[in-house]
């Protein structure tokens, strides 16, 4: 039983430090020649966004919504990519987990 509450106060150790390594993830990306930025941390919360004035037409509505469709796509597989390297340090050699590995 004792063991069972070792290896639990472990895990929960393991978990507050992933937390705060997840909370200090802060991934940024430009798309349309910079013409915007996305600024994503390690919960996938978008912190920022800076749009171009030119951009901010009622002309140009639809290819503002496909390039930020594009630019929250790559903030997001770069924040899953830095979670996964972040995370696979934080585990006993040889232990993966789903979607970790």
């Amino acid at each position: 039983m004792l063991q069972w509450l070792e290896l639990f106060k472990e895990a929960q150790e393991i978990s507050r430090r992933i937390e705060e390594e997840l909370a200090q993830i802060e991934i940024e990306v430009a798309v349309h020649q910079d013409r915007i930025r996305i600024r994503m941390d390690g919960t996938k919360t978008v912190t920022d966004l800076e749009i171009a004035p030119e951009l901010l037409h009622p002309d140009r509505k639809d290819e503002l919504e496909r390039w930020l469709l594009i630019g929250l796509q790559q903030a997001t597989q770069r924040v899953d990519e830095e979670v996964r390297q972040r995370v696979q340090q934080f585990l006993p050699p040889g232990l993966r987990l789903p979607g970790f590995s």
